[in-house]
């Protein structure tokens, strides 16, 4: 269950075919596109303790250049839950023993938002054997961010081709 986004161009073969065009895009790609994405992404867990890290890879085939940017690190797996939420479920303490927790909480994240915020817990302790958790619903930040970074991206890529496409 990992989260991705990747960001693809396929270009007529005409254009793709011209270096000077095919560079002028991987740069973009690699310069505006990936950073761009990267940043996005690293606003979802800003008020984040334990926040994961996001790697980039890139793929430069014969008629598409992409970029896939993706959570990484030891916190990838926590992001992961995040992003496509959760059912309910039992919790249960790991050794025996109680729970102990504050049953007010504000989570530091909104489906479809792409910031963040410190999470608030509020209320007196409470502890228990085991609590049914409710869940929580998805936050689909790999469709948020793809859906927020997509323009910018064309943008790139008809920049590239127009700077490309001017070159001798």
């Amino acid at each position: 269950m990992a989260v991705r986004v990747s960001i693809e161009v396929t270009i007529p073969d005409r254009i793709i075919n011209d270096a000077a065009v095919r560079a002028e895009i991987k740069k973009a790609i690699k310069q505006k596109t990936a950073p761009d994405l990267r940043r996005t992404f690293k606003q979802t867990v800003a008020g984040w303790k334990r926040p994961p890290s996001f790697s980039q890879r890139f793929s430069n085939r014969a008629n598409s250049l992409a970029v896939t940017v993706f959570a990484s690190g030891a916190h990838k797996n926590q992001y992961a839950i995040v992003n496509f939420g959760s059912p309910s479920h039992r919790i249960t303490p790991k050794r025996g023993g109680l729970l102990r927790f504050r049953p007010g909480y504000r989570a530091a994240t909104r489906p479809r938002v792409l910031s963040s915020r410190t999470k608030q817990r509020s209320g007196p302790f409470v502890t228990a054997g085991s609590v049914m958790h409710p869940g929580f619903q998805a936050r689909e930040f790999d469709i948020t961010v793809g859906k927020d970074v997509e323009p910018r991206f064309e943008s790139h890529v008809q920049n590239a081709i127009r700077i490309g496409a001017d070159r001798p």
